[in-house]
């Protein structure tokens, strides 16, 4: 990875962790691998949970990074296209590289999309 690169990673590691910092702040963040912080609450020895901590950081890494120059609208709505008649829980994050903006979306706002668009 270039220097470019390291940098706008990092960068992005940075707003992940204001993302998180946001959405939990009475939680403390633990680095467990570079760029990935996990709550210490969730930093249990158990095998069960370091199977489950194990899945969820794999899910991480489906993070979406977009190159393309396609609208924050567009991207919402094929994602939430994505998720018509699914009823899993989530959040969905998107990085678009052309706009330097970071978005997330729960899976029941993008569910919402779709219900008041049809």
């Amino acid at each position: 990875m270039n220097s470019t690169n390291s940098d706008l990673a990092q960068q992005n590691a940075q707003k992940s962790l204001a993302l998180a910092s946001a959405l939990f702040p009475q939680e403390e963040w633990i680095v467990k691998e570079p760029r990935i912080w996990v709550g210490k609450s969730r930093m249990r020895n158990t095998p069960k949970e370091r199977a489950k901590l194990a899945w969820e950081i794999e899910q991480i890494r489906v993070f979406i990074r977009l190159f393309s120059n396609i609208s924050v609208g567009s991207a919402r709505a094929k994602i939430a296209g994505e998720l018509k008649g699914r009823t899993d829980e989530g959040r969905f994050i998107c990085y678009f590289e052309a706009s330097v903006e970071l978005h997330s979306w729960t899976y029941d706002e993008l569910r919402e999309m779709i219900r008041t668009n049809t």
